[in-house]
């Protein structure tokens, strides 16, 4: 087998980090690889424009529960030239623009983690070994744990889906943002909702005086 440090980014993934969240995570179901989150800038050359690559999560994990809605983690690859904590400045600016708990970095020896929720990151001393990554479960059981606002009520609301049928686009991100912050209020026993979107940004319609059933 090839040098381990000799590997591409798409190498360690394959033979790393995909086998690793594989162990416990549905590969189909809750785990979108290559995410779109960026769709690049738009660049002025004289009179010709082009569009900049956007940029892509390499990894998005979602709550399995959710109707695949409500995202629970960001991964990043490095090459093992990198450090274990190499893609973790992307993984956290991923995770912040869509709004995601927890971010995860890894080169193929190991992972590191932060968790938005607490502010902490992970040392060497406790980067988590390939075989460990956490399941599903347990990341759901920290981010119900750790974020005492989300109710029973919430995450059963949240548990139904709400937009696809044949032949529509999924939503954008951070129109699912948008719709999980207003399910999880009126879960929680709000009655006034008001959301704010750039133009283009596609339209959303919530009641003003929504009410929990």
């Amino acid at each position: 087998m090839i040098d381990k440090k000799q590997m591409t980014e798409e190498e360690i993934k394959d033979e790393y980090i995909t086998r690793a969240i594989k162990k416990t995570w549905d590969i189909e179901s809750s785990v979108r690889m290559e995410f779109p989150v960026t769709l690049g800038r738009i660049m002025i050359d004289g009179r010709k424009t082009y569009r900049k690559k956007g940029g892509r999560a390499d990894y998005l994990l979602f709550h399995n529960n959710s109707g695949e809605w409500f995202p629970l983690a960001v991964v990043e690859a490095k090459n093992n030239r990198h450090s274990v904590l190499g893609g973790m400045g992307q993984a956290k600016k991923y995770a912040k623009a869509m709004r995601v708990p927890f971010a995860f970095s890894s080169n193929g020896d190991a992972f590191a983690m932060y968790d938005f929720l607490t502010g902490t990151e992970t040392d060497v001393e406790d980067y988590i070994p390939m075989d460990k990554f956490p399941s599903p479960q347990e990341l759901w059981n920290r981010y119900r744990l750790e974020n005492a606002a989300f109710t029973d009520e919430a995450e059963k609301m949240l548990s139904i889906p709400y937009f696809y049928r044949e032949g529509m686009h999924e939503p954008r991100y951070y129109q699912w943002i948008a719709v999980n912050k207003v399910l999880e209020a009126i879960a929680n026993g709000k009655r006034r909702a008001l959301i704010v979107l750039a133009t283009g940004d596609g339209g959303i319609i919530v009641s003003s005086q929504a009410k929990t059933a």
